[in-house]
């Protein structure tokens, strides 16, 4: 994927075999249910290809009558969709995707299949997932599945790792976290680096994760959703590693308790 400047619709009076993309990709996504976008064909260079040459004139055309945004992201290299999804009976749009962090209904085309528990099942296709969800947050994040660092490590264990984060899904089968919730995370290459904060703004130590999900849990996010004893019971593989006495961000970072990629704190 590649970054593009925002297009404005004089520059493509005429978007021909785009439309015709644009036109298939609007009928799946009326298919599709939170914004998971699960099979399509396997050409994703090529389509990624025609996706960037699609301009907020085309697109929006095809899909709801109006001009639609294309913006960036922050790391440059990701290219954001405002998609609509058209209801035919009423001739009405609605946003595809929650509001992100930064605002707006972003979405954007993610090599790879994941299923509702947020495991990747498939490296074929792609998946069209909204910036809000975990799986598009992770990316955002640094976390680029597609890419490798300098020093030769692959950042799709990093992704997947940072979804199961995310979703706080300790035993890698279920999401327990809400919305709203201040979590400050952190890797050891450098990706996303420890906030310093002293007395009452400094949060605890939560957990240590790899792509199975949690390696150790200090406390659970949500106690309401979780508690540290029932997650005992559902998760044999973290017994002896529960709690803030056993599960300690020194010994997580150490390697002590397991290899772990990722590590957050949490009220």
């Amino acid at each position: 994927m590649g970054a593009l400047d925002m297009m404005s619709s004089d520059r493509t009076a005429h978007c021909g075999a785009e439309c015709e993309l644009v036109h298939t990709l609007r009928n799946k996504i009326r298919r599709c249910e939170g914004g998971t976008y699960e099979e399509y064909p396997e050409r994703q260079d090529r389509l990624t290809e025609r996706w960037q040459r699609v301009t907020s004139h085309a697109a929006e055309q095809m899909m709801t009558g109006r001009f639609s945004s294309l913006h960036p992201a922050r790391q440059g290299d990701v290219l954001l969709y405002d998609m609509r999804v058209l209801d035919p009976a009423t001739g009405t749009s609605a946003p595809l995707c929650e509001d992100a962090v930064d605002g707006g209904h972003w979405a954007f085309p993610l090599r790879g299949q994941w299923d509702r528990d947020g495991r990747r099942i498939s490296d074929k296709g792609f998946t069209l997932t909204c910036a809000a969800d975990a799986q598009g947050k992770c990316v955002r994040f640094g976390y680029k599945p597609w890419k490798t660092t300098s020093d030769g490590v692959v950042l799709a264990n990093y992704h997947q790792a940072c979804i199961r984060m995310v979703r706080a899904d300790y035993c890698g089968n279920e999401g327990t976290t809400r919305d709203g919730m201040l979590i400050d995370f952190y890797d050891q290459l450098g990706i996303q680096k420890r906030t310093k904060a002293a007395g009452d703004h400094a949060l605890p130590f939560e957990a240590a994760w790899n792509t199975e999900g949690a390696v150790c849990v200090a406390h659970t996010r949500v106690p309401e959703h979780m508690t540290i004893a029932h997650l005992a019971q559902i998760c044999p593989r973290l017994r002896g590693r529960l709690g803030e006495t056993a599960c300690t961000e020194a010994e997580a970072e150490l390697g002590r308790l397991g290899q772990a990629l990722l590590f957050n704190r949490s009220r």
